[in-house]
């Protein structure tokens, strides 16, 4: 995908809001629809790349979406209410479910970066 999307999405407002509620450690309440608008406006292959490779449930569609953005995993822990320990099953269950081997969260990040 065009880099320059990327860099335009991160730096959306309502994405930076969104990193300063996870810094802050907010209990954020979070328009996940606008924000999968802005995934379907600025990287729309992103969704349908993931969701051609496997079914997401709505936790695993947000981890990817925040992993997309730069979050770190704590961050996403805070934004979607789930404990750090939750988000990295999330991300090992995901891999192992693609990949059908078992693979680290950090596996997991590093093929949504390269989508």
């Amino acid at each position: 995908e065009n880099t320059s999307n990327l860099a335009q999405l991160r730096n959306e407002t309502m994405i930076t809001e969104l990193r300063s509620m996870a810094l802050r450690q907010d209990v954020p309440h979070v328009d996940w629809s606008a924000i999968d608008a802005l995934f379907s406006q600025r990287l729309p292959h992103f969704g349908k790349a993931l969701r051609e490779l496997t079914p997401l449930s709505d936790i695993e569609w947000r981890v990817c979406q925040l992993l997309k953005l730069g979050f770190s995993p704590s961050q996403i822990a805070q934004l979607a209410s789930r404990s750090p320990e939750a988000i990295s099953s999330i991300r090992r269950r995901l891999y192992a479910k693609v990949f059908q081997k078992k693979g680290s969260p950090a596996d997991w990040d590093a093929f949504i970066e390269s989508l």
